[in-house]
């Protein structure tokens, strides 16, 4: 069984990052564990200094929409970007 997963892309000159996916299995929802594994990927986008981080997730969840905005990210059409 898989307890959670995050798919992330960046380009050549690392400056973007893209997170596709962050996926907590549901018997470990509602325990911290996305916040945790989101304060890690924070961490990393941090330490690596990239100048654009885009999230793409299911906009229509309302519950994921506040999940994200707690980390800082912002919805433009179909994506949320970190806000610096």
């Amino acid at each position: 069984m898989k307890i959670l997963k995050i798919f992330l892309s960046r380009n050549d000159d690392s400056e973007m990052c893209m997170i596709y996916d962050v996926i907590v299995h549901p018997h470990y929802q509602k325990k911290g564990v996305g916040t945790l594994l989101m304060n890690e990927v924070l961490k990393y986008i941090q330490t690596n200094h990239f100048a654009t981080v885009s999230l793409f997730y299911d906009t229509n969840n309302n519950t994921l929409t506040r999940f994200y905005e707690k980390f800082g990210f912002i919805q433009i059409p179909n994506t949320m970007r970190l806000k610096k």
